[in-house]
């Protein structure tokens, strides 16, 4: 898979490629997406959930723009219900 390892900013903490932040209910909803995601091929990176998102839940998914309409259905395929998407996602502007 491709994508998030070389996201890179612009010098205004801003990553060049628009990303999403997936965020979730439990840490299990979360990993259980990532595999969900992972297994249709679809770019995410497992991070800490900023302190800026409001959640439950201590882990998030960033997943490029180009990938946020494939990994809803995909996930509302796998019957999973419990999450948001905060797009664009910027880090300490959320």
């Amino acid at each position: 898979m491709r994508g998030l390892e070389s996201e890179r900013s612009n010098g205004e903490g801003v990553a060049s490629s628009r990303i999403g932040l997936m965020v979730f209910d439990t840490a299990n909803i979360g990993m259980r997406v990532e595999g969900v995601l992972q297994r249709a091929e679809i770019a995410c990176r497992v991070i800490p959930t900023p302190l800026e998102i409001t959640s439950e839940c201590g882990i998030s998914l960033l997943i490029e723009e180009e990938w946020i309409e494939k990994a809803e259905r995909v996930i509302h395929d796998a019957c999973i219900r419990d999450y948001r998407i905060v797009f664009p996602f910027v880090r300490g502007k959320s």
